[in-house]
């Protein structure tokens, strides 16, 4: 602060309306070395749409590779990855809209190393986070295995009726 504004006395104390007095108790005051809780939820919504384009990525490359083989079941195969792409995009767009709700803005910062990381603006606040390679891949492999499972599931259900 400059010299002109500090003996003013109009700096020196912060004015802060009822309101967002009220919501900044609610996370916990900065001032007073409290850091700003983020709830489970938003921290899973955040941490999701970040790994599901991953995901489609992955299933994406792997049905081209599919589909540029000589398998005698590639058309079986290339279907199923769509089917599952498919589920991973409902998802995707489902937790976007969420993030919208929310207010709430993802960033990739930078990729470092085996890491990447994100910022995000959450409440008027800015967090950062970051993601680990070997742990993007296995979170990536146990989803991909429940999402198997689901269309397993639903071709089941199918074969059984008729």
């Amino acid at each position: 602060m400059s010299k002109f504004l500090e003996g003013n006395g109009r700096w020196s104390t912060k004015f802060i309306s009822p309101e967002h007095r009220d919501q900044l108790n609610e996370l916990g005051d900065p001032d007073k070395g409290a850091s700003l809780k983020v709830p489970q939820q938003i921290l899973i919504l955040v941490r999701d749409s970040v790994l599901l384009p991953i995901m489609m990525t992955v299933v994406e490359n792997n049905r081209l590779e599919i589909e540029r083989s000589n398998h005698s079941l590639k058309t079986l195969y290339s279907a199923a990855a769509n089917t599952l792409l498919n589920a991973i995009h409902a998802d995707l767009a489902g937790i976007r809209k969420e993030l919208r709700e929310h207010h709430i803005k993802v960033i990739e910062e930078e990729r470092v190393d085996d890491a990447a990381h994100y910022k995000f603006y959450y409440r008027g606040y800015e967090h950062q986070f970051a993601l680990m390679r070997f742990l993007v891949r296995s979170e990536i492999s146990t989803r991909l295995g429940s999402y198997i499972a689901q269309l397993e599931k639903l071709f089941n259900g199918l074969t059984t009726k008729k």
